[in-house]
């Protein structure tokens, strides 16, 4: 029984040293990030969060950080993602007006002449 007791507070013990290693590793991240003055992008949702919204996640157990988490995320300069995201939009645009246009030729050619 003794034994027993043992094996499950190593298992403990080890569960709670990685679960502080990672949030040390979370916490030098997120200190990355605001020192930079930068956000953190999540390429795999193409989401951004603030450093402060990242921790939040995390705390409220929305975020799972698994071993090797930090692959997942990008500390990144928004300024650069709102500018990618507007070409994307102006890209949108475009087709959406070219479409637009192919939809009136195609209707005009058939039907009126």
């Amino acid at each position: 029984m003794l034994l027993r007791l043992f094996v499950g507070n190593t298992t403990t013990m080890n569960d709670d040293y990685h679960r502080m290693l990672r949030e040390k590793e979370l916490k030098n991240f997120v200190n990355e990030a605001l020192k930079a003055g930068y956000w953190i992008y999540t390429p795999g949702t193409k989401t951004w969060d603030t450093p402060e919204e990242f921790m939040t996640r995390y705390r409220e157990d929305r975020l799972t950080l698994n071993e090797g988490w930090v692959v997942n995320y990008k500390i990144m300069n928004p300024l650069k993602g709102s500018a990618a995201a507007a070409i994307l939009v102006q890209a949108a645009i475009k087709r959406k007006q070219d479409f637009d246009i192919k939809i009136v030729e195609y209707f005009q050619d058939k039907y009126v002449k």
